[in-house]
């Protein structure tokens, strides 16, 4: 059984999130995976660039990104051998 996350049930309108996003001070940039505009406030996981750094996705690329993670940490163990 898969698992609902209460935060994709309802989601604001874009422009409600942008000035969410800009009255607070949190960032509103385009995610890495799909070029889609977010804020600083919606994200929930990090795409691994290497082991220590790495940048924020859209919650709709979270899954995306916790496979390209497990693959480059996959390969940074191999290496690490």
């Amino acid at each position: 059984m898969s698992k609902i996350k209460v935060k994709s049930l309802f989601r604001y309108p874009r422009f409600i999130n942008k000035w969410y996003a800009n009255f607070w001070g949190y960032f509103w940039l385009p995610c890495d995976i799909c070029g889609r505009p977010f804020g600083g406030h919606e994200s929930d996981e990090v795409l691994k660039v290497t082991q220590a750094y790495g940048h924020m996705v859209c919650w709709r690329c979270s899954d995306e990104a916790r496979k390209r993670n497990a693959v480059l940490l996959a390969e940074l163990y191999e290496d690490s051998k």
